[in-house]
């Protein structure tokens, strides 16, 4: 009798556990959202220190997330920013990148003290040193950008540039997608205006020339990658140095029409122009079998002066499009749509000149090593 009682009760209480323990689902994305609420738009009028305290606010709000590890905190950054679509796809890839960078210097150094920055390193190399905020791209050669968080970077007091020392090469091309952002933010605030002021009455609004990433119309970029050619010669047709990124920039979710998205970053390091063929692929996996497919690829053909970076986001279809496709690609457990990475292949001349992938096997992938992803859709597209 007293064993039958205990069963019941113990039947009772696990009942009554798991009732409580799912009676109040955790809101999703809470976290990103208190984050995108901290994000600030770039304006070009703003003090330096007023982009200091933003970033050390957001190392704030992503501390109260206690979110354990890089890449969790990475995912809820990309996450928050899918919240904010009053701010341009340069802006969102620069900040999010300046905002993770600071997040892991300060959390690295043992700067993060509960939910605090203490501007203090407490280990390694720089213990009891003190950390600083600096711009990436100095005040003076981009006057505009000295108080946006993209351009902020938190750095040892001994490592801090001197005053007039030169850029080295990775903050050279830091400086052109900051000039991406700086034209960005302009042309959007110009097309407000422009619809503040709008009118109506006969004909249509004038045509205006494309405008490229540096606030070059398309002629204009023509006209200058030109003359670095003729002006370099015969090294034109050797091949070029490249240094490719690419980050991950949202998840499948209601705001953004559930696709998945990748900014892809290159950057020419050679001292002459070149003309190159960027493939880019977001990868997908199966549960079953763990077999590689495409979610998107594209193909572009870039014509880069020496030096130059240019950005650019591309997106998959909406996942509910994989699904059927799936099931008969591999049928068990396959309904599901994985994101697995990505790889990004420059080609010159047809020739592999560079090549990333977003872990080992990508990479062997990208290296030609390994098989490519299957197509399961025909998402690709070519500019």
């Amino acid at each position: 009798m007293n064993i039958n009682r205990v069963s019941v009760f113990l039947a009772v209480f696990v009942l009554f556990s798991a009732g409580s323990l799912h009676s109040k689902p955790p809101k999703k994305n809470v976290d990103a959202k208190r984050v995108a609420k901290a994000i600030p738009k770039f304006n070009p009028k703003q003090a330096k220190p007023a982009g200091e305290q933003q970033l050390r606010q957001l190392i704030h709000v992503i501390a109260l997330a206690k979110r354990e590890g890089l890449s969790a905190n990475q995912s809820l950054v990309r996450t928050a920013f899918d919240f904010r679509n009053d701010i341009g796809e340069h802006q969102k890839t620069i900040s999010a990148g300046a905002i993770m960078k600071a997040w892991d210097t300060a959390t690295s150094y043992g700067a993060v003290t509960g939910n605090q920055f203490t501007i203090w390193a407490s280990k390694g190399r720089y213990d009891g040193e003190e950390l600083v905020f600096e711009n990436i791209v100095p005040a003076e050669m981009l006057p505009e950008c000295k108080g946006y968080i993209g351009n902020l970077r938190i750095v040892p007091e001994s490592l801090a540039r001197k005053p007039g020392a030169p850029l080295d090469p990775r903050d050279q091309a830091y400086l052109a997608g900051l000039k991406q952002v700086l034209h960005e933010t302009k042309t959007i605030g110009a097309l407000k205006e422009i619809e503040k002021s709008k009118v109506k009455g006969p004909g249509p609004m004038p045509k205006r020339a494309p405008v490229g990433n540096l606030g070059l119309s398309k002629s204009e970029e023509e006209e200058k990658w030109q003359a670095e050619v003729a002006e370099a010669g015969d090294l034109v047709k050797q091949a070029p140095g490249l240094q490719l990124s690419a980050q991950r920039m949202g998840t499948p979710a209601k705001i953004n029409g559930f696709r998945n998205k990748l900014r892809v970053d290159i950057t020419n390091v050679s001292r002459y122009p070149t003309q190159v063929e960027i493939e880019s692929t977001i990868v997908g996996y199966t549960e079953n079998g763990n077999k590689l497919y495409e979610l998107r690829r594209d193909t572009r053909t870039l014509k880069l002066r020496r030096a130059q970076n240019v950005e650019y986001l591309i997106q998959s279809p909406p996942v509910s499009q994989f699904k059927k496709p799936l099931i008969k690609f591999d049928p068990k457990k396959s309904q599901r749509v994985n994101y697995r990475g990505y790889t990004v292949v420059a080609r010159f001349q047809g020739r592999v000149v560079a090549a990333i992938g977003s872990d080992a096997r990508l990479q062997g992938v990208a290296d030609g090593e390994d098989s490519p992803p299957a197509v399961i859709l025909g998402a690709s597209r070519k500019k």
